[in-house]
């Protein structure tokens, strides 16, 4: 994942940087109301100290602007070189090396501790490779450790670190927990940006809770069902294998109108991906490792 937004943030930290020289600049001129004996004191100074006074009062204000300049000069190659480092570890995340990836984005997160956006995102990175790798543990930890902070430094990945947690905890079937990280991942969502952007990540964790919880295929099969017009539009190939591996899951248990005919589908719909590649949907689900290992086993489709 890259930053985002970061053409408006700089944008709007110019428009702070010129908002805060004016304010110096007025604060340090003449007040309006000045004493007579206060002007004709100013009079009455030697040239020299009216230089000197004119000097600092225009030293300050634009000394602060060329430290501002260089701050956004420094940023923004800093952002620059991160991107071109993620860009790196997101290729190694596509073709699911997910070990080699994590072990990028863990040079990255020791890189960059600051700004603390760039921090954020290198932590979410690693933690998401972290649960490709099947380390769920790790991944847990890491996106509670960034998650207290986000709310000021980084608001806009606040609601996809919660939808995160809750998958992951749907994965572990832990079904309680996994609801109420969803539910503060949509109330964050509303307060800072439209829920869809994270409306993938929830009909996924409704659709393992389904499965998971009380063996309920029909109903999962209902969730993906309703979403998959914005899954199938928005997501890419590998971004969409999971939810695939779901929806042939879910038809396989009973979802759906032939188990024959679903496990066939599913054994196509699941051939385009790498070995391993989906291994951490059944790392802690014993069904859907099950069923993952009797796809990759089974004939390719024919034609």
């Amino acid at each position: 994942m890259k930053v985002k937004e970061r053409r408006r943030r700089v944008h709007v930290l110019w428009v702070a940087l010129i908002a805060a020289f004016l304010v110096i600049w007025q604060v340090l001129q003449e007040p309006a109301g000045a004493t007579h004996a206060a002007r004709t004191a100013n009079r009455s100074s030697p040239r020299s100290a009216q230089s000197s006074g004119g000097f600092a009062v225009m030293a300050l204000p634009v000394g602060f602007l060329v430290l501002g300049l260089g701050w956004v000069f420094v940023f923004q190659r800093r952002l620059r070189r991160f991107n071109a480092e993620s860009a790196l570890a997101l290729k190694l995340f596509s073709g699911a090396e997910y070990a080699a990836s994590a072990d990028r984005f863990a040079e990255i997160v020791q890189r960059y501790r600051g700004p603390r956006i760039l921090r954020a995102t290198a932590s979410f990175n690693l933690a998401t490779a972290r649960l490709r790798n099947a380390e769920f543990d790790r991944a847990v930890e890491l996106l509670s450790s960034i998650d207290p902070w986000l709310p000021r430094y980084a608001p806009a990945l606040a609601p996809t670190v919660a939808a995160e947690l809750a998958g992951l905890y749907a994965l572990r079937g832990d079904a309680a927990a996994a609801e109420q990280w969803v539910a503060e991942a949509t109330a964050r969502a509303q307060r800072v940006a439209p829920p869809r952007p994270i409306a993938g990540r929830v009909a996924f964790v409704q659709a393992v809770n389904a499965l998971r919880r009380g063996e309920q295929p029909a109903a999962a099969a209902q969730v993906l069902d309703a979403a998959w017009e914005d899954l199938d539009r928005t997501l890419v190939g590998v971004e969409l294998r999971p939810f695939r591996a779901l929806r042939a899951f879910a038809a396989a248990r009973g979802g759906g109108p032939s188990p024959r005919a679903s496990s066939a589908t599913a054994v196509a719909a699941l051939a385009e991906a790498r070995p391993g590649e989906l291994a951490w949907l059944g790392a802690e689900w014993p069904e859907m490792r099950a069923f993952l290992e009797g796809a990759a086993a089974a004939p390719p489709p024919r034609g």
